[in-house]
């Protein structure tokens, strides 16, 4: 597996701040995570959607991602990707899910 956490440098209000992306050997996304000014999530696996769906096309490498001039593209750990997983997919409806309120 390769992590990947993606940056777009220009964005609306609407748009997401980041995407963690867990990608497989043949390089098609396995579990994803978006991050929104809001402090909100939207995240998506192959057992559940929530907001947003996996791509159907393979992820380009990291390489080919760099060449792009509207991202910010850098490699993550396993354990970066499992810790917003993580947050993202609280599932306790009495605490809101933000990365600021859980030292991210």
């Amino acid at each position: 597996m390769e992590y990947l956490c993606i940056t777009w440098k220009y964005r609306s209000e609407e748009d997401p701040l980041e995407y963690y992306i867990e990608i497989d050997q043949k390089r098609f996304e396995t579990r994803k995570v978006e991050t929104y000014q809001n402090q909100e999530f939207c995240y998506t696996s192959e057992e559940i959607e929530l907001g947003t769906y996996l791509s159907p096309l393979p992820t380009p490498t990291l390489e080919e991602l760099e060449e792009d001039e509207e991202i910010e593209v850098v490699r993550i750990t396993k354990e970066e990707f499992e810790k917003v997983w993580k947050l993202a997919t609280f599932d306790d409806t009495t605490k809101k899910r933000t990365m600021w309120s859980n030292n991210f």
